[in-house]
């Protein structure tokens, strides 16, 4: 069966990624951008002492996924406290997020580990400082699922089917390449469709879809609507890789290392109150901006909420872009990380 995503489609995301960038830049040309491991607290992120954090705005993109511990940092003063004046910009889709930072419409975006290695083999000169979510193997908190009279019972299975994903060239779409590559099958042997994150579980319901890949708050919806697990990437294929990460353009973020410093402390002390006590404001922003059912909200396993970025997990990514033609060129660590991120294996 076609794929929708075929190889076409890869070369074609490095090209809108690039065209993207550059629309953006013409325009703003004048005439003639349950918890995880404890986040770091190490002196490249937490450690700047009182009065370093200078009143200063920063514009950031709110995302799909994660975007919990921006709330927490907005509606607790965590931000004010370090000096910063968050804007948040409506996000995108991933080629619209990396236009923004490259185009200077933002300053700080959460961006997935895929783009940000697809941008840094396009030399569009952005860089991760500071993780958001990363992809533990347990608890579940992400996979594929499927209606529970599907005859679905893993990758095998999805020989013919329809996958429904949020998007092609992201986290989701590489690692369902690499499930189905453990089982001998190639993107050619299903067929994948985009569709919004938000309407995924709704396609499967309703037989437009044979499987979804569901992540953050749309998880657990989709279970307790009678969905089943059928394939867990972040336990197959891709384990701790980072799957969001707040990223800036390297050139901003040499110029405002001390305020990037502070979006990091800021981000870390609000993903650390985030967590705290079984995670209750995660479990509340939820229902206060994705619109969850509170007792969905109250039963969720949260995870995957984690400031340090994998190396071995971004490893993982670019081995895999690489094996599957997400990228055209060689691309080291130093290329998508900046000097100043916390990092772990």
């Amino acid at each position: 069966m076609k794929s929708y995503a075929a190889t076409g489609l890869r070369r074609g995301f490095a090209a809108g990624l690039v065209g993207l960038a550059a629309l953006a830049l013409a325009a703003c040309a004048p005439s003639g951008g349950s918890p995880g491991p404890a986040p770091s607290t190490g002196e490249t992120s937490a450690g700047l002492p009182d009065g370093v954090c200078e009143p200063t705005t920063v514009r950031l993109v709110l995302g799909t996924v994660g975007t919990e511990p921006v709330w927490v940092g907005q509606e607790q003063g965590i931000f004010k406290k370090h000096g910063l004046d968050v804007e948040l910009v409506p996000g995108g889709n991933s080629a619209e997020i990396v236009a923004a930072l490259v185009a200077d419409q933002a300053d700080i975006a959460p961006v997935g580990g895929v783009p940000i290695i697809q941008a840094a083999a396009q030399g569009l000169g952005l860089k991760a400082f500071l993780g958001s979510l990363t992809g533990p193997p347990e608890p579940v908190t992400s996979g594929i699922v499927a209606l529970p009279d599907s005859g679905i019972h893993g990758w095998a299975d999805l020989k013919g089917k329809t996958i429904g994903l949020q998007g092609t060239h992201d986290t989701t779409h590489l690692a369902t390449l690499l499930g189905l590559a453990t089982v001998g099958l190639k993107e050619s042997d299903v067929t994948i469709v985009q569709l919004p994150l938000a309407n995924l579980t709704d396609a499967v319901l309703s037989k437009q879809i044979d499987v979804a890949y569901l992540i953050g708050a749309t998880f657990d919806p989709a279970i307790a609507k009678g969905l089943v697990l059928v394939a867990n990437p972040a336990k197959d294929v891709i384990p701790y890789v980072p799957a969001v990460n707040y990223s800036a353009k390297d050139s901003w973020l040499k110029a405002n290392e001390a305020t990037a410093r502070c979006f990091q402390a800021a981000l870390i002390e609000a993903n650390t109150l985030a967590l705290a006590d079984d995670a209750k404001l995660i479990r509340q922003a939820r229902v206060d901006h994705n619109k969850t059912d509170p007792a969905v909200a109250a039963a969720a396993t949260i995870s995957g909420y984690e400031t340090d970025i994998s190396v071995n997990g971004f490893k993982i990514l670019v081995d895999g872009m690489t094996e599957f033609d997400f990228i055209d060129k060689p691309v080291t660590l130093d290329d998508v990380l900046s000097p100043i991120t916390p990092t772990r294996d």
